[in-house]
């Protein structure tokens, strides 16, 4: 019977550990909801007024919009003029008809004119369409590369071409300076504008503040149940624990009862 009533007695305090730890769990969980679904608001709110006075507003960056101008502006000039410095190197250099008196301008180049590279702005800043004969960001390395000689030790084309290896990995480089500006520069402008930010917690909110609502509220009303389950559990087992000790103890008292009535 001691064995018996230790195992109870045992079974009811890891019992009542498993219920308050159960119950912890579920507040944190909870503490974690309501931070978890404040954020949700913040984003919504400040997805439908970037200007107001809001939680997110306070940390969220903002930047001028001439500042952004101004930067946009100086990436475009950088671009440009990288463009026409490359440009300049194959119509004076490349294209050119030099004669060996020509000095460093003069490696012998030869056979079909190296065509340009497009601008994509124009001197003011403008957008500007490529012309027919010029190549673009995307195609001029491949392009270029059917320009290139062979040379001799001292640098000279030694078969037809107007571009050496060194020459055209000079403009390549520049292509590649050019392009990554010119590509680059949209993203740069949406970091700073704030778009790029717009668009991410607009998805945030869309994937995921919607589905951690449900998820979160079937999960803690299934950690609410079973511990209140378990709880119920426990005390209609003590109960029952009692019941049965209450009866064992009341035969007993009956038998002794009965014994001694037959002893008299």
């Amino acid at each position: 019977m001691l064995g018996v009533e230790c195992l109870v007695y045992s079974l009811v305090m890891v019992g009542w550990f498993i219920v308050t730890i159960t119950f912890l769990v579920s507040g944190i969980f909870l503490l974690v909801n309501n931070l978890v679904g404040d954020t949700c608001v913040a984003m919504n709110k400040w997805l439908q007024n970037p200007t107001a006075d809001s939680a997110l507003e306070n940390i969220i960056p903002n930047i001028d919009n001439q500042i952004t101008k101004k930067i946009l502006s100086a990436t475009k000039d950088v671009t440009y003029g990288v463009v026409e410095v490359t440009n300049t190197y194959i119509s004076n250099v490349s294209n050119a008809n030099a004669t060996s008196y020509a000095g460093a301008s003069y490696y012998n180049q030869s056979g079909p004119l190296v065509p340009l590279l497009c601008n994509p702005y124009n001197e003011d800043d403008t957008d500007r369409h490529c012309a027919p004969h010029e190549v673009n960001f995307e195609n001029a390395s491949e392009a270029w590369e059917k320009y290139m000689c062979d040379v001799s030790l001292v640098g000279n084309c030694v078969t037809p071409g107007r571009l050496t290896p060194l020459g055209y990995k000079q403009i390549t480089a520049l292509v590649n300076v050019s392009s990554g500006l010119y590509h680059g520069m949209p993203f740069v402008i949406e970091l700073m504008n704030g778009t790029f930010l717009k668009k991410t917690l607009s998805d945030l909110s869309k994937m995921l503040c919607s589905s951690i609502e449900e998820y979160s509220k079937w999960v803690f009303a299934w950690l609410v149940a079973s511990s209140t389950m378990l709880m119920f559990l426990l005390v209609h087992w003590i109960v029952y624990s009692e019941q049965r000790r209450c009866r064992a103890y009341t035969k007993k008292t009956d038998a002794a009862l009965y014994w001694k009535k037959l002893s008299c």
